[in-house]
């Protein structure tokens, strides 16, 4: 269903008959490593998120993201929010490739000896989601910033959504 609604859209069929809110769920896993001279690894998170895709004309859909991540390696978790633009660039066979650029932030508790150690990153992205009509892989690059000084990173992403039906 998620890859008949976004081919519809690539070809401007999207009508009333289409779905109008199309609910996923997305897997994945994220390596984070610090912007610094040299890079720092951060940490390798697995993640899960609820999405919704919402078609906003015959060539964009809007999907709001809200998920949880974990980094089993240092203990690291968080949240997340992120708004994403879809938009169809190709077509080959079954799949589409669509760009995704998208904004967001995310939460991060990191161990302490008395507890957790909060803070917040604005992020910026961007993806190319391959959707077949059962699935869609979705590399994504992302650049975060610390409001508390944390300084840079970059998250490496592999998502891997399925619609809810």
């Amino acid at each position: 269903m998620l890859a008949l609604l976004l081919s519809q859209l690539a070809m401007g069929q999207a009508s009333a008959d289409s779905p109008a809110l199309t609910p996923a769920l997305t897997v994945g896993v994220v390596e984070l490593v610090g912007v610094a001279a040299p890079p720092v690894h951060l940490g390798v998170y697995g993640m899960v998120s609820l999405d919704l895709l919402i078609p906003l004309s015959d060539k964009w859909m809007l999907i709001p993201s809200n998920g949880f991540e974990f980094a089993p390696e240092n203990g690291h978790w968080g949240g997340f929010s992120f708004l994403i633009l879809d938009t169809p660039i190709a077509e080959f066979g079954d799949t589409l490739l669509t760009l995704e650029p998208q904004v967001g932030l995310i939460h991060d508790a990191a161990p302490t000896g008395s507890g957790f150690d909060h803070a917040f990153f604005p992020t910026v992205g961007l993806g190319a989601a391959f959707n077949t009509p059962y699935a869609s892989w979705v590399p994504t690059l992302t650049t975060s910033v610390g409001l508390k000084g944390e300084g840079v990173s970059q998250g490496f992403l592999l998502l891997f959504s399925v619609p809810i039906d």
